[in-house]
């Protein structure tokens, strides 16, 4: 297995001011975004550009292309002033409901670098927006050992203190665990091994944080505390961390497992974390939190938007698991499982080297938004109907 292959993508132009304009269709939509603070009406002027990827990136990635609204930084400060300087979370929620149609809030959401710290998250944000992070893998090994070579430390989501994202490496042909604990800075160090193609690395403990746990707790209708502004209240944070920047958020996506692609993935991950546990001798019913619940949520919930009340129940998930492999000791006497979660949130999976399963990039979410020096960019990502067999 070649190793371009397995973690590498064709050069693409970089989504950034000055080169996205040479990729983007030259036909610009004006538009004006309609939203309502407090039963008064406002109107933000929105400017569209449609791209799509070469036949053959679409091919390799399942990525066809994305429509891209921008919202100039000027009239999200009028509109953040006109409105009090403290409505930022208000803002966030309508803007982005309104771009999605009123999905965003109600997806499988990560934001980058979510516990960093202020100034950690401002520098990432720059880094990580100066590419073409669209068609990057997530957890790409090459990219992971460019950031520790720089000592960035708040590699792809905890911060610095607190990522707790592990690792664990499996023999594809048993299934059996190799070793386990590897944090995402170490990664580079298993090119060679998950290159020989033997091996697979896949998240075994926490994973890209799901700030919507769908059906733990159903759709939330206030979203989360997401702001896309400085409110007045943070301008004395902001001076104590030197923050220079004129927004505060890393890059944000919303991945939807109702996508074909999405669910097709979900279920096959579902499939092969179950195997794992079984040939590892691992209980997987004994924990409240598990990555199998947190997965079993999002291929069966069928009512992600309409705020239905049927709702997969913990104690539903365990009767089914107990059905499936029976009352055998060896799944019961252990305390914890090998794939868990550190918080009462969910988890995206990501799966890096094997054969079945794609290695996840940051365009397969539906929904991306970030700051370039024009303003807010909302990209809405298009798909095909399948995830590329291969990674």
């Amino acid at each position: 297995m070649n190793l371009d292959k397995l973690i590498n993508l064709t050069p693409v132009p970089k989504i950034e001011d000055e080169s996205v304009s040479n990729t983007e269709s030259k036909e610009k939509k004006k538009q004006n975004l309609e939203i309502e603070i407090d039963g008064k009406k406002y109107s933000l002027e929105t400017d569209s550009y449609d791209f799509e990827y070469p036949k053959n990136i679409q091919e390799e990635t399942g990525i066809i292309g994305y429509e891209r609204t921008v919202i100039s930084k000027e009239a999200l400060h009028k509109i953040h002033n006109e409105t009090g300087g403290e409505s930022g979370e208000i803002l966030t929620k309508e803007i982005l409901s309104k771009l999605s149609e009123g999905e965003f809030f109600n997806l499988v959401r990560h934001q980058m670098g979510y516990y960093a710290g202020l100034k950690e998250k401002e520098v990432y944000n720059k880094k990580f927006a100066d590419q073409g992070f669209i068609l990057q893998k997530i957890f790409d090994i090459d990219g992971v050992k460019e950031l520790k070579e720089e000592n960035d430390k708040s590699v792809f989501s905890h911060g610095a203190t607190s990522n707790n994202i592990k690792f664990g490496l499996f023999d594809k042909k048993t299934l059996e665990v190799i070793e386990e604990d590897i944090t995402t800075t170490r990664l580079p160090e298993y090119t060679e091994k998950v290159t020989s193609g033997d091996v697979f690395l896949c998240n075994t403990n926490s994973g890209l944080s799901d700030k919507n746990s769908i059906t733990r707790t159903g759709p939330s209708p206030s979203g989360s505390q997401l702001n896309l502004f400085w409110d007045k209240s943070t301008e004395k944070s902001r001076e104590e961390h030197d923050i220079q920047g004129e927004f505060p958020v890393s890059p944000v996506f919303a991945f939807d497992p109702r996508e074909p692609h999405l669910h097709k993935y979900f279920s096959d991950t579902y499939d092969l974390y179950k195997n794992l546990n079984k040939v590892n001798h691992t209980n997987i019913t004994g924990h409240k939190f598990d990555v199998f619940y947190n997965l079993y949520e999002k291929i069966n919930y069928k009512n992600l938007l309409d705020g239905s009340e049927e709702r997969i129940h913990h104690r539903n998930f365990i009767k089914n698991i107990d059905e499936e492999f029976g009352q055998d000791p060896t799944y019961q006497e252990k305390d914890k499982s090998m794939f868990r979660l550190e918080k009462d949130e969910g988890v995206i999976p990501v799966i890096i080297g094997h054969d079945k399963i794609k290695q996840l990039r940051w365009g397969d979410s539906k929904y991306a938004v970030f700051y370039t020096q024009k303003g807010l960019n909302f990209l809405k990502i298009r798909h095909a109907d399948h995830l590329p067999q291969k990674a």
